[in-house]
């Protein structure tokens, strides 16, 4: 499996922060942008594989920014995948969310194993889309690879803390 280029886009310190430990852990790189208008210089001058993208930022919403995006691969001619992430669970399996041109939605704060399973789902990830990683027990080198990452999660959330109180604790 190669290494993902993901836009990671969220206006928060520690979510930026936990999402990057996360997919750096799981061998991705991430470009950051802190607001919708970010994403879009960054958009335009990098190639991206999947755009992760916060639906509440103060500049540009989610789907405003989404809708800048679009636009910018309608002058490319390819599509970028673009997963929603929200804080704010959705009460009708996000149908706003894919008619407004994302491709998933994932609820914060998400885990590996969720994140890893939103990847599979849009056929990013060499893994079967109807296979259910953490159930599958066919599989022991996935559910290995998914504990150790679990395990790991821990202290990605000591490092979130830590930016947390650095950043909103002055």
């Amino acid at each position: 499996m190669h290494p993902l280029e993901i836009l990671l886009v969220d206006d928060n310190p520690v979510n930026q922060e936990v999402a990057v430990l996360r997919l750096n852990k799981i061998n991705h790189h991430v470009a950051v942008a802190a607001s919708g208008t970010e994403a879009i210089e960054l958009f335009k001058q990098m190639h991206f594989d999947l755009v992760l993208l916060d639906m509440h930022m103060p500049d540009m919403n989610g789907f405003e920014t989404a809708a800048a995006l679009r636009k910018i691969e309608d002058k490319r001619g390819y599509h970028t995948p673009i997963i929603a992430m929200t804080a704010r669970p959705t009460n009708n399996n996000g149908a706003e969310y894919m008619e407004a041109g994302m491709n998933g939605i994932i609820t914060k704060p998400f885990t590996t194993a969720i994140l890893l399973q939103a990847l599979t789902n849009l056929k990013l990830l060499p893994f079967q889309e109807t296979t259910d990683p953490v159930s599958t027990s066919e599989d022991s080198s996935f559910t290995d690879f998914l504990s150790l990452h679990e395990a790991e999660e821990q202290e990605d959330l000591l490092s979130a803390a830590r930016i947390y109180l650095s950043n909103y604790m002055k």
